[in-house]
């Protein structure tokens, strides 16, 4: 799977297959790492793209002109809390999602895999 960018963290496409492109959020900067939310609008289901990069956590990421190897981790509990109450605070579209869904929104982070490119 590749994520790229289109200049900033805030617009990731990911391409699960060569044919086939979809639109991530990476929706904040936690210090090195980029947090992203699989929250699919509200819906009741996850998306998708959460199943492949949870069986397939490792990534190539662009972010504007850097392109680099990353590892994909679920967070839970205080630190997915804290993350997503950051991020629900400067986007507030996410914590209208969660309230549409009983599912728990997933929270995932990307951490650069240090001597890869």
């Amino acid at each position: 799977m590749t994520l790229g960018g289109r200049g900033d963290e805030h617009g990731v496409v990911a391409r699960d297959r060569a044919d086939d492109l979809r639109e991530r959020r990476c929706v904040e900067r936690d210090g090195h790492r980029l947090v992203i939310i699989a929250s699919r609008g509200g819906d009741p289901r996850n998306p998708p793209w959460y199943y492949n990069l949870v069986a397939n956590p490792v990534v190539v990421v662009e972010v504007g002109t850097e392109k680099f190897k990353a590892k994909a981790t679920q967070v839970y509990g205080a630190e997915r809390d804290r993350l997503f109450a950051e991020t629900a605070k400067r986007m507030p579209l996410f914590a209208e999602y969660q309230n549409k869904t009983k599912r728990q929104i997933p929270l995932l982070i990307l951490t650069r895999i240090e001597g890869e490119e």
